[in-house]
């Protein structure tokens, strides 16, 4: 029964972060590259202050591991040309060759 609970959490982070947040920001690839702001890269640890605000940390934690993975998943399905057109708009940064 406490997996079903911890489940059915999870699903109530990813919608709560999905309407609310997600929502707001336009595009496949920057909903990508927000989410993955939230991660610490030497912890792996996503922060999200709003959300651990709300939600145990575990179920948090979870949540947006999902969101990363299905928005990055998304935009491996897309056809080619629109992945080059994604290009055209991301910052010089991004797209330099080193």
């Amino acid at each position: 029964m406490e997996v079903l609970s911890k489940l059915q959490q999870a699903r109530r982070v990813v919608q709560d972060f999905t309407v609310n947040t997600l929502a707001g920001i336009d595009g496949a690839f920057a909903r990508l590259v927000y989410v993955a702001s939230l991660r610490d890269l030497s912890s792996g640890r996503y922060e999200h202050q709003g959300l651990a605000a709300l939600y145990p940390e575990g179920a948090v934690q979870q949540a947006l591991e999902l969101c990363h993975e299905q928005i990055f998943e998304r935009i491996l399905e897309m056809p080619l040309a629109s992945l080059a057109s994604l290009a055209l708009h991301m910052p010089r940064e991004i797209t330099m060759d080193t």
